[in-house]
């Protein structure tokens, strides 16, 4: 009886309510532009990818995003696009979430540049999510 007493004390001592808090969620794509359409692609995410993200912030949909830019004449033509998610729940209901919003700001569908398409200017090569952890006790909570 007095081990698991024991046990129990220690077990309590060790607890950290930290280990309960949420952890934001990371999505992560890189884009390969295609045929050197950059103005098309680039225009593409500043006029809708971007658009959503700022209204989705609003929303408490999302934390933040990012969109990164290699040079153009770079041989890799990558865009890295990032969209953080408060927490796992937030991430796996992303498209339901999104829906609304897309409807709202373009409701024919998503507006392009010299009537050229998604498929015409970009790939999307890799797509992955990650948990973020961090050491921030703030951000946690």
């Amino acid at each position: 009886m007095k081990k698991l007493i024991l046990l129990l004390v220690i077990g309590s001592l060790t607890y950290h309510p930290t280990h309960a808090q949420k952890a934001s969620y990371v999505a992560m794509d890189i884009v390969k532009v295609k045929n050197g359409l950059w103005k098309e692609a680039l225009y593409f995410f500043e006029n809708n990818w971007k658009l959503y993200r700022e209204d989705a912030i609003k929303e408490g949909i999302i934390s933040s995003y990012k969109l990164l830019v290699n040079k153009a004449d770079s041989v890799n033509n990558n865009i890295i696009l990032f969209t953080e998610y408060p927490d796992s729940l937030s991430y796996r209901k992303s498209e339901e979430n999104f829906r609304p919003i897309l409807k709202k700001i373009h409701p024919n569908g998503p507006i392009y540049l010299n009537e050229k398409r998604r498929n015409d200017f970009m790939e999307t090569v890799v797509f992955n999510w990650y948990r973020v952890w961090t050491d921030d006790k703030e951000k946690r909570k």
